[in-house]
């Protein structure tokens, strides 16, 4: 719905003004921004921009503005914006500026090796060991909650190898799932 408008302003460097209802509020947020990039994630789109309420980039979910109208006021790109930079090192739309990319380390069952190897999970994905039952692949990705969300998907299928902290989240996580069967 808001697809094109995006588009065009994006074309045109128009700032546009939004109404925007995130899920963590009750009341929507009405706000100026000025739209640099369009992202797919699980079929759902966004639009990255510098919200001047925020002063700062934000990343909205199309399906949370409420209404939506470019407005006179130009922008300027940043020169120094580039998408595939701002998302380089992340899983997802989420872009959490205090985690920082790292290496992950993951071992998965064979079937599930596979399935990764034919669709990598981020680009940095390297299969590092591998055995007729299991495979372990390493990410240099920030640990943000999308990324965690993916790891998460492949249930008992998948152990978190490194680092030590994203391990013991697994690890206190498959014991209050075991825990909520007993």
């Amino acid at each position: 719905m808001y697809l094109l408008p995006i588009i065009e302003a994006m074309r045109d460097n128009r700032k546009m003004g939004m109404s925007y209802q995130a899920y963590s509020r009750n009341e929507a947020t009405t706000l100026e921004f000025s739209p640099y990039c369009l992202k797919v994630f699980k079929q759902r789109w966004y639009v990255v921009g510098f919200s001047s309420a925020h002063q700062s980039v934000r990343i909205f979910a199309l399906d949370r503005i409420l209404s939506l109208a470019a407005i006179d006021d130009t922008f300027s790109l940043p020169k120094d914006f580039v998408a595939d930079n701002y998302f380089r090192g992340y899983f997802g739309v989420i872009r959490d500026i205090d985690t920082k990319p790292q290496t992950i380390r993951i071992k998965v069952e064979a079937m599930t090796a596979n399935y990764l190897r034919s669709l990598p999970l981020h680009s940095s994905q390297k299969e590092i060991e591998h055995t007729e039952k299991y495979a372990v692949f390493e990410y240099m990705v920030a640990p943000t909650y999308d990324f965690i969300q993916e790891l998460r998907m492949q249930g008992a299928n998948l152990e978190v190898l490194a680092p030590a902290d994203l391990r013991e989240l697994f690890k206190q996580e498959a014991k209050k799932a075991f825990n909520n069967y007993q």
